[in-house]
Formats: structure tokens, sequence, C-alpha cells
């Protein structure tokens, strides 16, 4: 009974951070609009920095990741199936990109995208 209970505190208290997450994604979102940058300058940015991209979607390297391409040089991005589905890619689509700098020790920069425009 005692673990029914401790299941039911934790799960309650997981379920009411939920709206929460939420929240810092719209303010994620809104702070990368204000910061756009090109692949060259986010390949510096420190890991976490918010940004803006406008670009090229090159090609589907595998699963959840894009080769995305600018004037300045290309680099991998990671774009979840609810934002865009990989049987719904178009190589070579124009598109404007708000994500998250992700850098890591032994592999190259990628970036995690929040919001995906495609463009005209």
């Amino acid at each position: 009974m005692k673990k029914a209970w401790l299941n039911i505190v934790f799960l309650s208290v997981v379920f009411a951070s939920v709206p929460a997450w939420a929240g810092d994604d719209a303010k994620a979102i809104a702070h990368g609009l204000q910061h756009p940058v090109t692949v060259a300058q986010a390949k510096k940015l420190p890991d976490e920095s918010f940004i803006t991209l406008n670009g090229t979607l090159v090609r589907h390297l595998q699963k959840d990741h894009y080769e995305f391409k600018d004037q300045t040089g290309s680099i991998s991005v990671e774009i979840d199936d609810d934002l865009l589905h990989p049987a719904q890619f178009k190589p070579n689509s124009r598109v404007k990109l708000v994500g998250e700098v992700d850098t890591h020790r032994y592999k190259p920069t990628d970036i995690e995208i929040l919001q995906l425009e495609i463009l005209q």
C-alpha cells in the first residue's frame, strides 16, 4: 500500500510539471526568433543557445536527423517526427528553423529543432 501511495505522489508531481515544460518551449522559441544566425556562427555558440536558421534542408540522414545548409556551411539538425515526418520531407526545401545548439565532446555540434517553417 505504501508503494501505491508513493507512485501516486510521484506521478502527480510529474504530470503537474508538464505545463511548465510546454511554457519553457514557448520561451525558447521566442528567444530563438530574436537570434538569427548562420551555420558558421551556430557552430561557435555555447551549448543550449537558442537560435534561428534560414536555409535549405538538403537531405535526410537517418531517423530524425537532416542536413541543413546555408551560404556559410552545413550542419546536422534533429527534427522530431511531429514537426517533419521523414515521408513528408522533400530534398532542398527552403526552411526557417528555430532550435537549440547542442555541443558534444566527441562529435560535431548539431541543432535540436523546436519549430520548423517551410518557406516557398
